[in-house]
């Protein structure tokens, strides 16, 4: 068991890695040309990206919640 939380820990740690990474604008151009929804096309990357990870990271904690919930509701 304690070699599964290292894995799952050790992805975390890739996850927000890459998280930063990826979130982060590394530069902001002098001409902001292309525009999507009326914002640049770099800060909408940046928002699809967190709300992406924010998914994949979350998503698998509630799923667990709601096995033990439904666990406990089972009375088991």
């Amino acid at each position: 068991m304690k070699e599964v939380r290292t894995s799952v820990g050790r992805l975390l740690i890739m996850l927000v890695v890459l998280y930063i990474v990826l979130a982060t604008p590394w530069y902001i151009p002098k001409v902001v040309e292309p525009l999507v929804l009326g914002i640049p096309l770099w800060a909408f990357v940046t928002v699809i990206v967190i709300f992406s990870l924010g998914y994949a990271l979350v998503y698998p904690t509630l799923l667990k919640i709601e096995k033990e919930y439904e666990k406990v509701m089972r009375g088991g």
